[in-house]
C-alpha cells in the first residue's frame, strides 16, 4: 500500500490517510479508532511537511490562479 523510492524523495500511498478523520459512513467499514485517527493524521502530516520542502512557486498571484481547478 505504500512505496518508498531508496535515493530520491519520492514516496507515495495508496489510500487516504484523512479518511479515518473525516468519512463517516454507515455503509462502510471504516476503523474510526483512537490509534487509527491517530497513526493518519501523523500520516497525512508528515506528507504535508515533505511538500513544504518543495522550492518550486508560481511566478505570480495570477499565473497561480490560471492554474488552480476550483
Amino acid at each position: 500500500e505504500a512505496v518508498v523510492h531508496q535515493e530520491l524523495p519520492v514516496l507515495g500511498v495508496q489510500w487516504h490517510p484523512e479518511k479515518a478523520m473525516y468519512e463517516w459512513s454507515p455503509t462502510l467499514a471504516i476503523n474510526h479508532s483512537n490509534d487509527s485517527v491517530e497513526l493518519n493524521s501523523w500520516t497525512a502530516r508528515f506528507f504535508v511537511n515533505e511538500c513544504r520542502k518543495n522550492d518550486n512557486r508560481f511566478a505570480d498571484a495570477a499565473t497561480e490562479s490560471q492554474a488552480l481547478i476550483y
